[in-house]
């Protein structure tokens, strides 16, 4: 089964096929497409029991549809219910499909299992040339707008302890566009996305762009608007489990880039790190009992 990316898409084609399907099959099918949004976030056990089937028979059918095994399956309706649902139909998902009493518990094992991804997948040829580009610009403009602002707040801080010109613009007023507005072709643009993509951040890169400025970033795939309009581009999981963002993977693979500058720039590095140490003690930056 070729893969859509739309949930229209998505329940049209299991409708197809569901011609195709058996017994018990039929069953799951006709669940998912009537609750498609709370079968995505359920375990393989939970959809067998809600559609009154075997979990073996939930595998199976996930299987019949073209995907190695319900862990995929799941995974691209995730991907796909993402840049659709707003955040309280992302809060009714996780109040119909997790376990009121152990949510604390679930949102640490998703992020484990983001990071274990991150760690899997690790761009580190990407990361070293997003790296390269970064030493080689005379400006480094970053933006992450709503909930990737703190993302992108953070990134620019640490950036800007080693790199000389690093501006954070992460607002969707008007002063972030004065900013953008002076770069030449000699300044970069990183920008920061994830579902749902704000829209404000998508066309800063676009009038990035225009004026000829070096665009990359970090995003969740390469399907996502900010990987279409950036190279090279890093990628993270932010799989979810409620309406709050999962961003320890993110923060990981910035924390690496932030090191990855450093150790190819050492003299400087040092240097900045030196007089940023030197201004600390000065302006009693740090308490001290």
């Amino acid at each position: 089964m070729k893969k859509v990316t739309d949930k229209i898409g998505f329940l049209a084609r299991i409708k197809e096929n569901s011609v195709d399907l058996t017994g018990k099959r039929v069953e799951i099918a006709d669940y998912i497409i009537r609750h498609f949004d709370k079968a995505a976030f359920l375990t393989a056990g939970r959809l067998a029991s809600e559609a009154g089937v075997s979990e073996s028979t939930v595998i199976r059918f996930a299987i019949s549809l073209g995907y190695s095994g319900y862990p995929e399956f799941q995974q691209h309706l995730q991907r796909i219910i993402r840049e659709e649902l707003t955040s309280a139909e992302r809060l009714r998902v996780s109040l119909d499909s997790e376990p009121k009493d152990d949510i604390f518990s679930r949102i640490f094992i998703q992020e484990l299992e983001n990071m274990q991804e991150v760690f899997n997948r690790l761009p580190r040829p990407e990361l070293r040339v997003v790296a390269d580009a970064i030493l080689k610009a005379d400006r480094v403009f970053v933006t992450g707008i709503r909930a990737a602002r703190c993302l992108a707040q953070h990134f620019a801080f640490q950036l800007g302890r080693i790199h000389e010109n690093v501006v954070e613009v992460s607002s969707a007023q008007q002063e972030t566009w004065d900013f953008i507005k002076r770069g030449t072709q000699n300044d970069l643009l990183f920008a920061i996305a994830f579902p749902r993509y704000p829209r404000e951040t998508v066309e800063l890169v676009e009038f990035a762009r225009r004026l000829k400025m070096q665009t990359t970033g970090l995003t969740d795939r390469m399907a996502s608007p900010i990987a279409r309009r950036c190279r090279p581009i890093l990628l993270a999981p932010v799989e979810m489990v409620t309406f709050v963002d999962l961003y320890s993977g993110p923060l990981a693979i910035l924390s690496s880039l932030v090191a990855e500058v450093a150790f190819r720039n050492e003299k400087k590095a040092f240097g900045y790190l030196e007089k940023f140490e030197d201004f600390a003690r000065q302006m009693r930056v740090f308490h001290k009992e």
